[in-house]
């Protein structure tokens, strides 16, 4: 057997033992990424606070997140890129995430087009688009079939704050909804950053396990 044929095999067990939930998938560096856009979320709603004394209007008040998003991407193109070979499953699943952002884009473009046409007042259509993306997260892990990638609470981390922002959205003061999109921006990636932290852990304590066995 080529070596070729040996770093594809590898290649295969090791995709196989991230999709059984036998290897670390993340890295503390995923850890770093998630609590920095957090902390963007969460500096941006206390310069939207109403009546903040460091209030800065919008939308030059989101450039905090827009800055976090753009170190988030980058990281995650550069090392699709740059990975050695024994990490191609972890290159996959950045290069995966990058398309999955991207479709995301599209599809939330195509979302405003249509809730401007079908007469959905800006609210309404805010809150409906992050009901539906936080019902999206929370159902996937109970419906997609087993094994998962990523632990649940990964999904639910995210899904139930946004299905909960999303049905509140519309009831709330509008000098307050920018305070309130950073504060779900701010809990979901600190939730998910603890999740990654916990699972990267609990696996690390597995495997020293079983070396000392």
């Amino acid at each position: 057997m080529s070596q070729a044929d040996l770093r594809r095999v590898q290649s295969d067990l090791d995709s196989m033992q991230l999709l059984l939930g036998l290897r670390v998938l993340w890295t503390m560096a995923d850890v770093w990424l998630h609590l920095l856009l957090g902390a963007a979320c969460g500096l941006f709603a206390a310069i939207t606070w109403p009546g903040s004394p460091v209030a800065v209007p919008f939308p030059w008040a989101a450039a905090p997140i827009y800055l976090a998003i753009a170190v988030l991407v980058s990281y995650m193109a550069f090392k699709s890129r740059t990975l050695p070979r024994r990490e191609e499953p972890r290159k996959r699943e950045y290069q995966t995430i990058l398309l999955g952002m991207g479709f995301a884009v599209v599809a939330t473009l195509g979302y405003q087009s249509w809730s401007r046409q079908a007469g959905l007042g800006g609210t309404q259509a805010i809150g409906a688009l992050f009901t539906i993306f936080g019902v999206g997260l929370i159902g996937w892990p109970l419906i997609a079939p087993a094994p998962h990638r990523y632990p649940r609470s990964y999904y639910f981390a995210a899904g139930i704050p946004g299905v909960v922002f999303g049905a509140s959205f519309p009831f709330m003061e509008p000098s307050y909804r920018h305070v309130a999109i950073g504060l779900l921006g701010l809990s979901g990636a600190a939730a998910q950053a603890l999740v990654i932290f916990l699972r990267i852990r609990q696996l690390q304590a597995e495997e020293e396990t079983r070396v000392v066995d």
